[in-house]
């Protein structure tokens, strides 16, 4: 993997990050904590075989971003569409997978943008660096201008009428965001995700459904507080108790019956929430 040089610091493997301050568009870094990312463990190999493609500057406002899309009708174009956010192995097999069966499931597009061009996390890299890291790489000031650009495409070339987000760790903060500050998302999924604050579902304006894992902080009261913002229906919550941290991205061994059935039920009750809601 080649380095990649954004503004005059460059950031390729083996080289230290900038301070954490380098990007900082809201509180803490958005992204995992170092202790569970740590017990969690490194990401697995996948022997599945994708069945999207991936397009290079689809949307031409954002510079070098590929977009992984699972297979959907071409004669019938959907005009639902769900973005995914991935962990901080980005574009790994098992996402996609996730985004493949999910788009089946549904009949809307889904797609998995790649926020960090091509430069994910390396387990060779110290589990410190990681805060410095995912600022540097993954702050919600790249990543909301990714989002916007991506909902004004598809919208405006694709048909697109409804959209919703769903993210792992890393990628459940996204979204949390998303549903924060960007009004076009009408629904949002946090899966395993890190770095969520309870006190950000005040201000949430959109349906959530949460998947932690066993590893997440309590996420009932984030639950509990959108329901009295929102209203019945509007939150749902399930905590796998017996996976860890990113059992349902690029940590998860889908060979596993236990872990194959958890992916499966996250997959489905994402599917029952966005078919809902969007």
């Amino acid at each position: 993997m080649s380095a990649e040089k954004k503004g005059s610091t460059t950031w390729g493997p083996g080289s230290t990050p900038p301070p954490a301050t380098v990007v900082r568009s809201f509180g803490p870094p958005p992204g995992p904590k170092p202790s569970c990312c740590a017990k969690a463990g490194p990401s697995v190999v996948s022997n599945y075989a994708p069945k999207g493609t991936k397009i290079l500057d689809k949307v031409k406002a954002c510079d070098d971003l590929l977009i992984y899309e699972a297979p959907f009708d071409p004669v019938n174009k959907p005009t639902k569409l769900i973005i995914c956010a991935y962990d901080i192995f980005g574009f790994h097999s098992n996402t996609k997978e996730v985004c493949d069966v999910l788009a089946e499931s549904t009949g809307f597009r889904v797609i998995l943008p790649d926020f960090y061009r091509g430069d994910y996390w390396e387990e060779t890299r110290s589990i410190q660096l990681m805060f410095s890291w995912v600022t540097y790489h993954g702050s919600w000031k790249t990543a909301k201008s990714d989002i916007l650009n991506i909902i004004e495409h598809y919208k405006k070339e694709e048909g697109i009428t409804s959209v919703g987000m769903f993210g792992f760790c890393w990628g459940g903060k996204m979204s949390t965001l998303a549903g924060i500050e960007i009004d076009d998302i009408r629904g949002i999924g946090l899966v395993h995700p890190s770095g969520v604050e309870i006190e950000e579902a005040d201000r949430v304006n959109c349906p959530v459904i949460l998947l932690p894992s066993r590893d997440e902080i309590n996420l009932l009261p984030f639950r509990n507080k959108v329901l009295e913002k929102h209203g019945a229906g509007k939150a749902k919550h399930l905590r796998f108790d017996n996976m860890n941290h990113g059992f349902c991205a690029a940590r998860g061994d889908f060979s596993k019956p236990d872990v194959r059935n958890a992916v499966d039920e996250v997959i489905r009750l994402l599917a029952e929430f966005f078919c809902e809601h969007l």
